[in-house]
């Protein structure tokens, strides 16, 4: 072997070697990043749970806390005071019906267990309010969603939510005793197991 042979073996055990560094920093960078991600993640759970136990320090006045679940996730927990605009915006986005299940969907809490009696408690104020109707289990505006007229089954409010007094302007005119016991306000339900 010449001088010059030697030199580009030398040259190309080099550039092998430094592909092999390359690749291992990269391995470690990911590995070092994957900790700190963790570290990170370790250090909100525990944020949360003294926020949780021990009072959150104003937090809960910013809108929102992190609560650990019993898997030990993160859930966002929303303020109940923002609820109702919410809710409300999702039923008017959705013209032709949303269930509550949908409006839960739309506002993210589909997992938050808590939420779900929230939701469900602020429907039935929106519907003593007069600012939408149910029918049939699907939440409507007041002024959209199936004709009302057309329909000739009675309106079935969902199990736990008492049925809206119909507006004049939208109710229908029928004589047909279904529909004049489903708007009444006694219909079985009671404040006292709702």
């Amino acid at each position: 072997m010449t001088f010059r042979q030697d030199l580009n073996k030398e040259l190309q055990r080099l550039k092998v070697d430094a592909r092999r560094l390359i690749r291992e920093r990269d391995r470690m960078t990911a590995k070092i990043d994957k900790r700190i991600k963790e570290n990170e993640r370790l250090q909100h759970q525990l944020n949360s749970f003294i926020d949780q136990r021990f009072g959150s320090g104003g937090k809960a006045e910013q809108g929102s806390a992190s609560q650990l679940t019993s898997r030990g996730h993160i859930r966002q927990r929303t303020s109940r005071r923002d609820l109702p605009p919410k809710i409300l915006a999702a039923i008017e986005a959705n013209p032709s019906g949303i269930r509550r299940k949908g409006v839960l969907i739309a506002l993210g809490l589909e997992h938050d267990k808590p939420a779900h009696q929230s939701v469900t408690n602020i429907l039935r104020s929106l519907l003593k309010e007069n600012k939408i109707r149910a029918e049939a289990r699907e939440y409507f505006p007041v002024s959209s969603g199936p004709s009302m007229a057309a329909s000739s089954a009675p309106a079935q409010p969902e199990s736990s939510v008492p049925p809206a007094q119909p507006e004049p302007t939208v109710a229908p005119v029928s004589s047909t005793p279904e529909q004049s016991v489903g708007s009444s306000d006694a219909g079985g339900y009671s404040r006292d197991n709702s």
